[in-house]
């Protein structure tokens, strides 16, 4: 067996292990940790099978928005509870917040890594080819996603804005059947000081990460939907 078959097995071993954790452990913090790991994985399985720009879009979206999303939602359910074991959470945060940056990380080194040995021709890529010359962009993903179907992806990224505007919404909502003094709270709740923290230090990062991504997908893996992807998730945690 050659060495990207058993590279092959190993990760895909890795990621039915981890969708089984996560689906059967019990605790919510290890659920949401092993299922930001579990997007980490699936981009690295993607970049494994030589095909980088779909595990860049994995990471972006399983392990940037999803990720944002849970870890948003975890952090906003334990300020609600008892205040106990505060130590104990903000490692959890923190090491979630480990695990989602190095699985980004990761499928973005894999992705740029693998830009020039995309495998074996697909039976469209010749009547891409042909297309090319009167493309907008030099690398043919980015051209199919951005030119030959630019609406497909604007809705695709409308998709994205949408998840934000409702985080933005249930970021302010009380929970249901509270009492009106507990919604006037609910309304006025301010985001856990880890997840501040973790924003002043990310934010400037994943606002130029996106920023190169969006430019480079002119000529390498990358583009409007992964840089886009890492705005949304940027902002769904900004939301608190």
């Amino acid at each position: 067996m050659t060495a990207p078959g058993i590279l092959d097995l190993t990760v895909g071993g890795a990621v039915i292990t981890a969708a089984a954790v996560a689906l059967l452990v019990r605790d919510r913090l290890a659920s949401v940790v092993t299922f930001i790991l579990l997007g980490g994985l699936l981009a690295a399985l993607w970049a494994s099978v030589r095909a980088p720009d779909v595990a860049l879009a994995e990471a972006a979206i399983g392990t940037g928005v999803t990720s944002a999303l849970l870890v948003d939602a975890l952090a906003n359910r334990r300020s609600s509870e008892a205040t106990t074991g505060r130590g104990r959470g903000r490692i959890i945060a923190w090491a979630a917040a480990a695990f989602g940056g190095a699985g980004l990380v990761v499928g973005l080194v894999s992705g740029v890594l693998s830009a020039n040995d995309s495998g074996d021709a697909a039976p469209l890529t010749g009547v891409v080819d042909e297309a090319m010359p009167s493309a907008a962009v030099g690398h043919d993903i980015t051209a199919v996603l951005l030119d030959f179907r630019a609406y497909d992806t604007l809705l695709e990224v409308a998709v994205l804005l949408v998840a934000v505007v409702g985080a933005y919404a249930l970021a302010s909502a009380a929970p249901p059947g509270s009492a009106p003094a507990a919604r006037d709270a609910g309304s006025t709740t301010r985001p856990p000081g880890t997840l501040v923290d973790f924003l002043r230090v990310a934010s400037p990062v994943l606002l130029l990460l996106a920023a190169w991504l969006l430019f480079a997908g002119a000529y390498q893996p990358g583009g409007a939907f992964q840089g886009g992807a890492m705005l949304a998730g940027t902002a769904i945690l900004a939301a608190g």
